[in-house]
C-alpha cells in the first residue's frame, strides 16, 4: 500500500479512525489541512498519532499555510513535538541559517530550506504572482517546528514557528514579477 511507506510506517500503527482520517485528508486533498486541524481539537487524533499527520498533511499541499492560518498550523505542530521526516532526525541543537524564495510579503513565513539554490527555485516560481527574492535568516532551535525532506527532494524542508524569527535579510535583488502571455 504505497501511502504505508509515505507515511514512514505509521499507517500500520494507527488506529481504525486514524486511517479513515488520513484516507479523508487525502482525498479531499486542497481541505486536508482544514480536516487534520478540525478532528484534532475534537480529539479524534491523539496526540502520538498526530505528530505522523501532521507532516503528511502539511507536505501533500503547495500552499498549506493559508489554508487554516500560521498560528494554527503552529499549534498543531506545537502540539505533536519536533517533527522529522525521515523520522528519527533530532532536533537542531544549534542555530540554523535558512533560506527563503518569496515575495517581500511573504517573507516572514513557516517554510524554508537549508539551500540557498532551493530557494531561488521558489522564488523563480513565486515570481508569477508578485515580484520577487531570496531571503535569510538564522532560527533558533526553538523556532523549529519540524525538519521534513520530500520523497526524492532534497534538501529538507524546515518549519518554523515565524513568530520567533527575528531579522530576515534580502539577498540581492528584488527580481520583477513575471507575465504569461494570452490566455
Amino acid at each position: 500500500m504505497k501511502l504505508a511507506s509515505d507515511c514512514g510506517g505509521l499507517v500500520s500503527e494507527m488506529s481504525e479512525p486514524g486511517m479513515r482520517l488520513l484516507a479523508e485528508i487525502v482525498r479531499g486533498r486542497h481541505e486536508g489541512p482544514t480536516i487534520l486541524y478540525q478532528a484534532w481539537p475534537a480529539r479524534l487524533v491523539p496526540r502520538p498519532r498526530s505528530s505522523g499527520l501532521i507532516p503528511d498533511t502539511w507536505r501533500y499541499v503547495d500552499w498549506p499555510e493559508p489554508i487554516v492560518g500560521t498560528a494554527s498550523w503552529v499549534q498543531l505542530f506545537r502540539a505533536a513535538g519536533f517533527i522529522s521526516i525521515p523520522y528519527g532526525l533530532p532536533q537542531p541543537t544549534s542555530p540554523l541559517t535558512v533560506f527563503r524564495g518569496t515575495s517581500a510579503e511573504r517573507r516572514a513565513a513557516m517554510s524554508w530550506t537549508l539551500d540557498k539554490s532551493r530557494a531561488d527555485q521558489f522564488r523563480q516560481r513565486h515570481s508569477w504572482y508578485a515580484p520577487t527574492a531570496i531571503y535569510r535568516t538564522v532560527v533558533q532551535p526553538a523556532a523549529v517546528l519540524a525538519l521534513l525532506e520530500r520523497r526524492g527532494e532534497s534538501p529538507r524542508e524546515v518549519v518554523v514557528d515565524p513568530q520567533m524569527i527575528r531579522d530576515i535579510a534580502q539577498l540581492g535583488p528584488l527580481h520583477p514579477q513575471r507575465y504569461r502571455e494570452g490566455p
